[in-house]
């Protein structure tokens, strides 16, 4: 009798331990691949690369963006590809750093959210304008296999022109 007891105790322990053991993993693939394209859009940014930003949002109405400037906010694909457009035609040179990031998985495996502080700087002609400590987060969506950010929000101090 206690040898039954004790089995149908162990039994569910056991494979709740062992059920827990893929989606740790699948977290951790998960967490890499999110933190891939936050790389990517980093890294789009840096190089001016209007296709490379594209890549890594949503391309629907779904989509929310507030830039860093109060009055920027951006609802929906066309409205950020516009200004995409327009940021890149009027800045030289972008310099990024990576201060922190976190990254969290939903338990689905179908939503992400971030958090990030950079040190952002621009060349505009003889003008650069800096900001440290700029703070962006989101969320991103996992689309056909895919990882999309669907709400980005960046906020910070004041741009320091140089």
């Amino acid at each position: 009798m206690k040898k039954q007891a004790l089995f149908l105790v162990a039994t569910p322990v056991l494979l709740l331990a062992c059920s827990r053991v893929g989606p740790e993993r699948d977290v951790r693939n998960e967490t890499a691949a999110v933190t891939s394209v936050l790389d990517q859009y980093l890294q789009a940014f840096r190089a001016s690369d209007q296709q490379g930003v594209a890549q890594v949002y949503a391309h629907d109405d779904d989509l929310v963006v507030f830039g860093s400037n109060p009055a920027d906010r951006r609802f929906g694909w066309n409205a950020t590809r516009t200004y995409i457009e327009k940021y890149f035609a009027g800045v030289d040179a972008i310099e990024i750093t990576l201060k922190e990031r976190q990254v969290r998985i939903h338990r689905s495996g179908e939503t992400a959210w971030f958090s990030q502080v950079l040190d952002w700087k621009e060349k505009a002609g003889n003008e650069t304008a800096a900001m440290n400590g700029l703070r962006i987060s989101g969320v991103l969506e996992k689309r056909e296999g895919r990882w999309l950010i669907v709400q980005l929000h960046a906020s910070g101090p004041l741009p320091v022109v140089q």
